[in-house]
């Protein structure tokens, strides 16, 4: 498993565990409070920097030399809140800027700024300039959308259930979930794989409340093969608490698979999900069990989380496991978080690995500040021990430069979409460039050959070069690991 892939797991779990606006009130009012004057106009930077302990990949003897330039390395990334796309990254080294990437938005048009040099590349909302530079869909924080993703959603049923409402079927069943409580009545739709497809097209703008993301893609995407049973499940009050969905659905990818979920919440107390989803022509199946519990005494809230994710493809089998318990404490300085989140990857061919995260934090007066220990053991053996220092607070957005390049990729004809590829590659190549001379030679070598086994592993070859003794060059011919 990849760890950008493992970073946005564990992204999404928080979020998920956070969705709704109680939970967040409760675990850190803080924390809401900061939320809340970002939303409502205030702009927050976030600084990131680095402490390197251990990286099996370096020998011992490199590990200190690595580490005092990783010391020096510096990530700011500035965002304002708002439909607008305006948001600033800077990377330093030593206090100096090495790249500055910055997004505007005015009406319909979206600019980015990158430097050094000072160049524009201005599209718009639909055609994403960073996304036509990176040749595809640029990185998104489209898990973050999921904060508030429960009281969304709670909005936009009412919708759903009166176009269903001559469907329904009331029972008075109980049923316990864990973390979440006991439903005391049901009401259920039993819709044939027609009545679905023809109700779909108007009930997935009210689940997806416009989302453009691939989230929102997906649902939209959704396609119903046989029939389906949706069921809501009542608290004593009447209000729902649970929704449990059994059917074959045809997603994106064409793949037909036999869907049963059951997601239930209790808001700011609690949150369950099962999901299985095997595939209807073969023994490649997908399963989720995800719960969560927010407990809260005098002066000190506690989140706890397990969860399970079990792939099988072709016959190997992919688990993941996790476990959080995460406290937020009152103190005279404020609010401390502590706690710690470890995941075990077993992955289809490989050895297991464990990432234990362990935070340190502090939110006083707007303010955060604190550590993120990350460590990475594979195979029963340390791969990677390394310290976040992190410090958001408010900040206004920097003043984006004066260009002195500009494209325009607007133009759906893309005429200058190749030389603006070409000009986007040499500035991120020369600020790589840049970073890499401040490091001792060996330690320079030794990163640019993993570097070039990382794109190597990927497929992305260097090209050939004549310089034959430069043993740390990876090339097409004679590639070992």
């Amino acid at each position: 498993m990849r760890k950008t892939r493992l970073w946005r797991l564990m992204a999404l779990t928080m979020a998920l565990l956070l969705a709704s606006a109680p939970a967040q009130a409760v675990f850190s009012p803080q924390g809401a409070d900061m939320l809340r004057r970002w939303q409502e106009g205030e702009p927050l930077a976030l600084t990131l920097g680095t402490d390197l302990a251990a990286w099996s990949e370096l020998p011992d003897d490199d590990i200190p030399a690595v580490a005092a330039w990783l010391s020096k390395l510096s990530l700011r990334l500035h965002a304002a809140s708002g439909a607008a796309q305006n948001w600033n990254m800077s990377l330093a080294h030593d206090g100096q800027d090495v790249l500055r990437v910055s997004s505007e938005q005015r009406e319909d048009d979206l600019t980015l700024a990158v430097s050094p040099p000072a160049t524009a590349y201005t599209g718009t909302v639909n055609r994403d300039p960073l996304s036509l530079l990176l040749g595809e869909d640029a990185p998104t924080s489209d898990w973050a959308a999921l904060t508030g993703l429960a009281d969304r959603l709670q909005g936009a049923l009412p919708a759903l259930w009166e176009a269903l409402a001559a469907d329904g079927e009331h029972s008075q069943k109980r049923q316990t979930i864990r973390n979440v409580g006991t439903a005391v009545s049901r009401i259920e739709y039993t819709l044939s794989a027609e009545q679905w497809n023809a109700l779909w097209p108007q009930a997935a703008p009210a689940l997806t409340m416009g989302d453009a993301s691939p989230i929102g893609d997906f649902i939209r995407s959704l396609r119903f093969t046989g029939d389906g049973s949706l069921r809501r499940l009542l608290d004593k009050d009447g209000r729902d608490m649970a929704l449990r969905f059994a059917g074959q659905i045809m997603a994106g990818d064409m793949t037909e698979r036999h869907i049963t979920l059951l997601v239930g919440q209790q808001p700011g107390a609690g949150l369950y999900l099962n999901l299985k989803a095997p595939e209807t022509d073969g023994s490649n199946t997908l399963e989720i069990a995800l719960t969560a519990a927010l407990a809260e005494k005098p002066g000190l809230r506690t989140l706890s989380a397990d969860w399970t994710m079990t792939r099988r493809q072709d016959g190997p089998r992919h688990t993941q496991q996790g476990a959080l318990t995460l406290r937020s404490r009152d103190e005279n300085q404020g609010e401390a978080w502590s706690g710690r989140l470890r995941v075990t990857d077993r992955p289809l061919v490989g050895k297991a690995s464990r990432y234990t995260l362990t935070p340190t934090l502090t939110i006083a007066q707007g303010q955060a500040k604190g550590t993120l220990h990350v460590k990475q053991e594979t195979g029963g053996k340390t791969a990677l021990d390394i310290s976040l220092t992190l410090n958001a607070a408010p900040a206004p957005l920097p003043a984006i430069p004066t260009p002195q390049r500009s494209f325009d990729l607007r133009d759906t004809a893309n005429m200058q979409a190749s030389a603006a590829q070409q000009t986007w590659s040499m500035t991120l190549l020369n600020a790589l460039r840049g970073l890499l001379m401040k490091l001792p030679e060996p330690q320079r070598l030794l990163l640019i050959h993993l570097m070039g086994r990382d794109l190597r592993t990927q497929d992305i070859h260097a090209p050939d070069s004549p310089n034959a003794n430069n043993h740390y060059l990876v090339t097409t011919e004679e590639e070992t690991l």
